[in-house]
């Protein structure tokens, strides 16, 4: 039986002929072709020709990750099989969705396909499709190529020869023209500081939340996210005691993974480790409840690491590796991870560090998982080699 597809792509920045062309192939292939605004507001859907229905999700939450979070979230509870991630100028050759079946019926959780920006370029590859059953929250980030260590949202990962295309390659970059829309048509402040956050231009995110934001701020709910979103700030600008003191009253009154990975981030920079740990722990281990609007990576692996890092500079080894246990069982393929493993326990051999991982990752699964760590440092380095050979 034919597992099913959904499609989520990109409408926002391009235009219905695009969209058109994009959506043509997929037409009668895909299960679910879903549409979704990634702009800093929620125009009109554009009128499309099709014989395959878009659905149009959601508006706009003021976070690219927030809102892929959503959109995965919701195809992992209707047990979709695979994903398939597009923007609204991308094509995949009808030829080729063939060889997409085939290549999805393994037991990788992840696939790159190439992008190829013009005829004469090999392209680069980027993370495309997802199997939502094994998916374990990335943030929104599904791009994760320039940041290895995102990689971890997955077990494993193959790689496709497929390639997407552009359906107009002289078209001005993405993120440009994000930027001019967002300059001519000014959206909601606190969506904008949000883009201004995602984007680390803290200067001008902080400039527009006292001018503006301010002056928008109609509900309890507002308040809380302007001062959120104030306290993210002050951190990208090194300024942990200020965020501090602007999340310390939030957390008393509704604390939540986000607040709770920004309150161990400050306490990290301020040398109380102690607390810092115990503010990552609680976010990467789900007690604060789910991620909302993060910094790209954080989390649960990332919120967990961070809590190893803590107890380490707190003189709490035993602690410090069993976080990295619990991490590591979990997220085996995260190479920040493994780093921070062979720095704790610097000095062992081969053999006393195969006797230790094993513990809690199976043998059989080590040549896999070292196969891919390519940027270990000496001694993780050493390992990998005792391991691979």
């Amino acid at each position: 039986m034919r597992s099913p597809w959904t499609v989520i792509m990109n409408t926002w920045p391009y235009s219905p002929e695009e969209i058109e062309r994009a959506v043509a192939p997929l037409t009668g292939w895909a299960d679910r072709i879903v549409g979704t605004e990634l702009g800093v507001w929620h125009r009109p859907f554009p009128a499309l020709t099709l014989s395959t229905e878009l659905e149009v999700s959601g508006e706009w939450t003021g976070s690219f990750r927030t809102h892929y979070d959503r959109l995965m979230r919701r195809e992992k509870r209707s047990d979709t099989a695979r994903v398939l991630l597009l923007e609204g100028n991308e094509v995949i050759r009808r030829m080729d969705l063939g060889r997409l079946e085939e290549l999805t019926d393994g037991f990788e959780a992840a696939h790159r396909l190439c992008f190829v920006t013009s005829a004469d370029d090999p392209g680069k590859k980027e993370i495309r499709i997802l199997k939502p059953s094994r998916w374990h929250g990335f943030s929104g980030v599904y791009k994760p190529d320039p940041y290895p260590e995102l990689a971890a949202f997955c077990e494993n990962m193959g790689d496709s020869g497929v390639r997407i295309f552009r359906s107009d390659e002289d078209r001005q970059p993405w993120a440009e023209k994000i930027e001019k829309i967002m300059l001519k048509n000014p959206p909601n402040p606190l969506a904008r500081v949000r883009w201004f956050v995602e984007s680390r231009q803290f200067a001008q995110g902080l400039r527009v939340l006292k001018k503006h934001a301010a002056r928008n701020i109609e509900s309890a709910r507002d308040y809380v996210e302007w001062k959120t979103l104030m306290a993210e700030i002050l951190l990208g600008m090194n300024k942990p005691l200020e965020a501090l003191q602007a999340l310390t009253p939030l957390m008393s009154v509704s604390p939540t993974a986000d607040r709770g990975y920004l309150m161990g981030r400050g306490l990290y920079e301020i040398g109380r480790y102690d607390e810092a740990s115990a503010h990552f722990f609680q976010a990467g281990t789900g007690m604060l409840g789910e991620r909302d609007c993060q910094e790209s990576g954080s989390d649960s692996y990332r919120a967990l690491l961070w809590a190893a890092h803590s107890f380490l500079m707190a003189n709490r080894p035993k602690d410090s590796f069993g976080v990295l246990k619990r991490l590591l069982e979990s997220y085996p393929f995260f190479q920040d991870g493994w780093i921070l493993f062979f720095r704790l326990f610097t000095g062992a051999t081969p053999q006393e560090l195969y006797e230790i991982i094993t513990q809690f990752l199976p043998s059989r699964s080590l040549y896999e998982v070292f196969e891919r760590m390519e940027g270990l440092d000496q001694e993780g380095g050493g390992f990998r080699q005792w391991i691979l050979h």
